[in-house]
């Protein structure tokens, strides 16, 4: 029939009742799974910082090892240069009593 009767009516309050209620969660669940994202990604950008520190002290190590080792080699160079030096100055007096 045409017609509504009040059980329909009293459906229709039911079921739209039932569907506030349930798109509400629906927005409370968007809501608590956005904050837990941003909670995610809060700790995913706190953990990549603490890696990132970590990788940066551990390049800082590294250069200050490398740095030392090539301050090593420039005093062996300088060393090595000295010994030429005397090596250049003896050969000169050794040609130079040749010589005589």
């Amino acid at each position: 029939s045409p017609y509504r009767n009040n059980n329909d009516y009293n459906n229709d309050d039911y079921n739209n009742q039932n569907n506030n209620d349930i798109n509400r969660q629906n927005r409370n669940n968007n809501n608590n799974n956005k904050k837990q994202n941003n909670n995610n990604n809060n700790n995913n950008i706190a953990a990549k910082a603490t890696v990132d520190a970590e990788i940066l002290m551990e390049k800082e190590q590294h250069i200050r090892e490398l740095t030392a080792n090539v301050e090593i080699l420039e005093l062996k160079v300088a060393k090595l240069e000295q010994l030429v030096r005397l090596k250049d100055n003896k050969i000169q007096k050794l040609m130079t009593q040749l010589q005589k």
